[in-house]
Formats: C-alpha cells, structure tokens, sequence
C-alpha cells in the first residue's frame, strides 16, 4: 500500500492511496472484499465484490473547522472475480461525509456513496459517543 497525505490549507487536507491485492486459487471463503472498514469502496454495499487479485486507488479531500468536517471522496477499483470471468472489471465510486460534534460528547456522522458501475448508492449514519 501507498499513501500520501498533503496538507493544503491548516483547514484543507487530502490524501491519495493505492493497493494492490493478489492471490491464486482461492476458494470463496478466502477471496478479498470491500467492507465499511479498512477496504472501503464507496457507492457499492458492503461485502458486494469479491475478488482474488486487483488494485485500488482512492482519494480524499477534508475541509474541517472547529466542530465539523466535511470529505468528498473518489475511489476506484480494479479487480478480477473469478465468477464473473477471468478480466479485470472497474468499479469506480464516488461520495461525500460530514461529521459533526453533538450534544453529551457524541460524534454524528453521515456517508453517501455512489457506485457507477452498479449504479447503486450507500448511506450510512453513525453516531458515537465516547465515555
């Protein structure tokens, strides 16, 4: 994986990063996915790809102020799933987040995703609170 971060502005930062995933002969269980987590793609539901070799490229840029911070993202992968033929597929994804400090020490946070290839779109709204 490669990564890097560039602070545009004390407000402003963005960050590109690149992976590449591999492997051979591997059964369903053990194929690579995309997941809410650490192997995000966005506009595309969770769990929705699998695949056993392929790269991702993602980007986004953080405009932040005292309480609040916005993201705009871009991402998109290329991979091979073995059940849909042996050529690499793009998916290329899309989507912007606000965060926002709440009442009681709690973090509110909403995600849109837009998937191109699938044409599928993801929200997802969080909320935490730290004790």
């Amino acid at each position: 994986e490669i990564e890097r971060t560039l602070a545009l502005s004390p407000r402003v930062s963005s960050r590109v990063e690149a992976a590449w995933m591999g492997g051979t002969d591997l059964d369903r269980f053990s194929r690579y996915t995309f997941d809410a987590f650490e192997n995000r793609l966005h506009g595309y539901p969770t769990a929705s790809i699998r695949y056993d070799a392929g790269a991702v490229a993602r980007t986004v840029t953080s405009w932040a102020a005292r309480g609040w911070r916005a993201d705009i993202f871009g991402d998109i992968a290329v991979v091979r799933d073995p059940g849909f033929g042996d050529r690499l597929r793009g998916y290329p994804g899309a989507g912007a987040a606000v965060e926002l400090s709440g009442p009681f020490r709690t973090l509110w946070a909403v995600e849109w995703g837009y998937g191109f290839r699938a044409h599928s779109q993801a929200l997802r709204m969080t909320a935490y609170r730290t004790f």
